[in-house]
């Protein structure tokens, strides 16, 4: 196997080795030969080398920058829609609240009106029982 060669020269375990690829996010082989270059190598192979022995990181793969630009985007979707949804409950709650709030002013409104019907009805009888009706 290609890594056993490899591992034995950087004097690192098998295992080192399928732990950096799976950082950089290359779990198939296709994945591990893009080699796009963009990161300063020819070859992905020669990143991963690099990334091992500490002179470069996984953030030096344009894949996986791209990959994790659009991971955190996705994130942030979901976070937004949950905040959304949060907000949506929030107003509901609001809502039904001051819809609860109109509702008892309303019954205060005609409660009130009873009444001052009431006193009316009483200032109207007064009146005719003084005579000025």
């Amino acid at each position: 196997m290609q890594n056993d060669k490899l591992a034995s020269a950087l004097n690192v375990s098998d295992s080192e080795i399928e732990a950096t690829y799976a950082s950089l996010n290359k779990t198939s082989e296709e994945r591990r030969h893009i080699n796009c270059k963009l990161c300063g190598f020819d070859t992905c192979e020669q990143l991963m080398v690099a990334i091992l022995l500490g002179m470069k990181s996984v953030e030096d793969c344009d894949q996986y920058r791209k990959e994790a630009m659009q991971e955190a985007k996705l994130q942030n979707v979901v976070v937004s829609a949950h905040g959304i949804t949060d907000l949506c409950k929030q107003l509901e709650t609001c809502i039904q609240r001051q819809s609860e709030s109109l509702q008892r002013l309303c019954e205060d409104v005609l409660e009130l009106k009873e009444r001052a019907a009431q006193l009316g009805s009483l200032g109207v009888a007064e009146n005719e029982e003084n005579g000025e009706g």
